[in-house]
C-alpha cells in the first residue's frame, strides 16, 4: 500500500495463532514461482532444522501450521530477497489472494464489486487463521478500511502481506488507481489494525 514504515515496537504474542495450508502453500508457490526452485531452497534452508523438516514436505490445504513459522519464512524470504524486491510482501499476498481465488476459496470469493468481495473476505478470515477478526467497517464505493482485531501473534510482515492480500481483492474486482494505506497498526502501537484504501470503480 502507502510502503509506511514500521517503528520498532515489539508485540508479545497474546495468543498462540495457527494458519491454515491455505495461506501457508501459497507463500511457498509465490517464492517458487517468483525465484525459482533454487530461490525456494535458498529461503527454506535459511531456516531452523525443524522449520525445514516442515516446509520441505508437501503442505496439506486442510491443514493448520504455526503462524509462527509463516512469520519466519516471510523474514527469511525478505532477508534473501527484500533487497531487490522492496514490495516482496505485498506482492506475496497479492499473489495468495489470486492463487485462492481461482482454487479452494473461489466460492467465497466469486467476482463482484469490491465492496461485496471485501465483506465476503472479512467473513471468511477465520478460514485462514485461527485468531482475530477482520470486519470492514467502512466499506462503500470506492472508499473502505477493514480493521483486524484480536489477532494473537501481531507482526508487521503479516500487515504487509495482508495488504498486499486486500489490494489484489479490490483490482481484481474493478477497483482502479488504489491508493492504499495502513493509518494503525498494532506493531505501532495502535489497539487495531486499519487497512484503508480508495480506489476509483470501473
Amino acid at each position: 500500500m502507502d510502503g509506511t514504515e514500521h517503528a520498532a515496537v515489539v508485540v508479545a504474542p497474546a495468543t498462540t495463532t495457527r494458519v491454515k495450508g491455505t495461506a501457508l502453500g501459497p507463500s511457498l508457490r509465490f517464492i517458487r514461482e517468483t525465484f525459482g526452485e533454487i530461490g525456494l531452497e535458498r529461503v527454506i534452508l535459511g531456516l531452523s532444522p525443524e522449520d525445514q523438516s516442515v516446509l520441505q514436505h508437501d503442505l496439506l490445504a486442510s491443514s493448520w501450521y504455526p503462524f509462527s513459522l509463516m512469520v519466519r519464512f516471510m523474514r527469511e524470504s525478505e532477508r534473501c530477497f527484500g533487497t531487490h524486491s522492496p514490495h516482496l510482501l505485498r506482492d506475496m499476498g497479492s499473489a495468495a489472494a489470486g492463487y485462492n481465488m481461482t482454487t479452494i476459496y473461489r466460492i467465497f470469493f466469486k467476482l463482484g464489486s469490491p465492496q461485496f468481495t471485501l465483506a465476503r473476505a472479512a467473513r471468511v478470515f477465520g478460514n485462514f487463521y485461527d485468531t482475530g477478526d477482520l470486519e470492514a467497517i467502512v466499506n462503500e464505493k470506492g472508499h473502505a478500511i477493514c480493521e483486524l482485531r484480536d489477532f494473537g501473534e501481531p507482526a508487521p510482515e503479516f500487515c504487509e502481506r495482508l495488504m498486499g492480500w486486500m489490494e489484489h481483492l479490490i483490482t481484481l474486482t474493478g477497483g482502479i488507481d488504489l491508493r492504499s494505506s495502513h493509518p494503525q497498526c498494532v506493531n505501532r502501537g495502535d489497539a487495531t489494525c486499519h487497512y484503508e484504501g480508495h480506489w476509483t470503480q470501473r
